[in-house]
């Protein structure tokens, strides 16, 4: 038997407009790893991988060979579902699937500069995704648990679990249609008047909150 820690991501919050619509939303995604000084035939392995998941072999065993002496490479950074499934059924002790964050934006770039984007490792470099990343970023939890020699899990202790906590949400006060509706309309005039740039906001006049900008 052997103990291992494994981690659970703790998912990002989402940032809402005022009606409640996604602007921004995390999903788990899984990436595919390969410790080439496990391989012992980088060609072979290639070959096999690059028929699974439909990607070039000559370009998998590049990223092998290009770092033999590694334990971590990675080889595809997010997984479709039927490779997620083909490498579900592989047994290859030298390549394995790790889960990470997959930020979304559902409505694409309208309002793109006043969301912002988060970074590789899923804090907010810009827009509201740093202005509220405390909020919006959860604590990974983490577990030990003890396995057989099949990598079969025998018991989980219950003295070294930190339990997840995802992000909490936020709700801003603008609401996407509008400011989708006010894009367009600065597009149209700045081209019209051949401008050089504009700026736009929406305001309600009952209580000063931004509709759109």
């Amino acid at each position: 038997t052997v103990s291992s820690t494994s981690k659970q991501l703790a998912k990002r919050g989402q940032l809402l407009d005022r009606r409640g619509r996604i602007l921004a939303a995390s999903r788990l995604g899984y990436s595919l790893f390969v410790d080439p000084s496990l391989v012992d035939d980088p060609e072979l392995i290639a070959l096999e991988l690059g028929e699974l998941l439909g990607l070039p072999p000559a370009e998998i065993e590049r990223k092998i060979r290009s770092r033999p002496n590694s334990k971590y490479i990675v080889l595809e950074l997010l997984l479709n579902d039927a490779q997620l499934n083909a490498m579900n059924n592989l047994n290859m002790k030298c390549v394995g699937i790790e889960q990470r964050l997959v930020r979304e934006y559902p409505h694409g770039n309208i309002g793109d500069a006043l969301i912002g984007m988060v970074g590789t490792e899923h804090t907010g470099l810009a827009g509201f995704e740093n202005s509220f990343n405390e909020r919006l970023l959860g604590v990974s939890g983490s577990f030990i648990r003890l396995r057989d020699t099949r990598r079969q899990t025998l018991w989980v202790s219950p003295e070294d679990f930190t339990p997840t906590q995802d992000g909490g949400d936020v709700q801003l006060s603008i609401d996407v249609v509008i400011q989708d509706i006010a894009t367009s309309r600065l597009m149209e005039e700045i081209q019209r008047c051949n401008a050089g740039g504009g700026r736009l906001v929406v305001v309600d006049p009952m209580n000063g909150e931004i509709l759109a900008m």
